[in-house]
């Protein structure tokens, strides 16, 4: 791994260790690494399908009627490239894509709840920032989301709010996976299990 990764990323995961023993040993900074890297893998797969979920809601309902589509100045100066609502959407960074889907809000209100949909977009993207420049999650700040009325800044409550983000149809597949990123490992409680639920 650390040729692959360089000894700057150990010495992070070993001084992520360190917080809690002098020593850490190296089975335990092994499978730390190992865990963030899984959790990082997994992540990605399904900070993917909330991204192209959004897109698609705003293309399904506005490709062929935009007249009604509420355009952001980013998402025009692109559509002047890019032509339909679709490909626009494409194009769009996670940021610009956020604007939009709150800019249009109306066709997702049954889905999420408003009063909190902004901040948890902008901690999903800050998540999905960290998870795609393979930052070592564990050792991370985050930015506050609300969940079931709760506002952390935690990994673990960024992931839970990823969760109701995703499409209900993905909901426990998503609890599976990232519970099954501890298994074969030695966290010592380090672990991010999920309950199911949703």
């Amino acid at each position: 791994y650390i040729a692959l990764k360089g000894i700057v990323q150990y010495r992070r995961v070993i001084d992520y260790c360190k917080v809690a023993e002098e020593k850490p040993a190296y089975k335990k900074v092994s499978d730390l690494y190992r865990y963030d890297k899984r959790l990082r893998d997994t992540l990605y797969v399904y900070l993917s399908t909330v991204e192209e979920f959004l897109r698609a809601r705003l293309g399904n309902e506005f490709e062929d009627n935009e007249n009604k589509l509420i355009k952001t100045t980013r998402f025009k100066n692109k559509q002047a490239q890019y032509c339909s609502v679709s490909l626009t959407l494409e194009q769009l960074t996670l940021k610009e894509l956020n604007d939009m889907v709150l800019a249009n809000k109306s066709i997702i209100k049954n889905i999420y709840d408003m009063h909190i949909l902004e901040l948890n977009l902008d901690a999903l993207r800050v998540l999905r920032n960290k998870v795609v420049h393979h930052n070592f999650l564990l050792a991370e700040t985050y930015n506050e989301c609300s969940v079931e009325a709760v506002m952390d800044n935690t990994l673990k409550h960024n992931i839970i709010s990823l969760k109701y983000l995703l499409p209900c149809d993905f909901r426990q597949g998503f609890i599976t996976s990232i519970n099954k990123c501890v298994q074969g490992l030695s966290l010592l409680g380090e672990e991010i299990l999920l309950k199911g639920g949703f």
